[in-house]
């Protein structure tokens, strides 16, 4: 889906290091986000009480 915005619909170039660096920005911010809303999910990151 990304590619399909990115490359077919959009006006982006690979060699503009704006664009670039907004991109790989967004999916960094999208992956840190979901993993802390999916993580609670499958165990999260929480301290073990012994």
């Amino acid at each position: 889906m990304a590619y399909l915005l990115l490359i077919r619909v959009g006006n982006f170039n690979l060699h503009a290091a704006d664009q670039v660096i907004a991109a790989g920005a967004g999916v960094l911010l999208i992956g840190l986000f979901s993993a802390r809303t999916f993580g609670r999910f499958h165990g999260g990151h929480s301290p073990k009480q012994s």
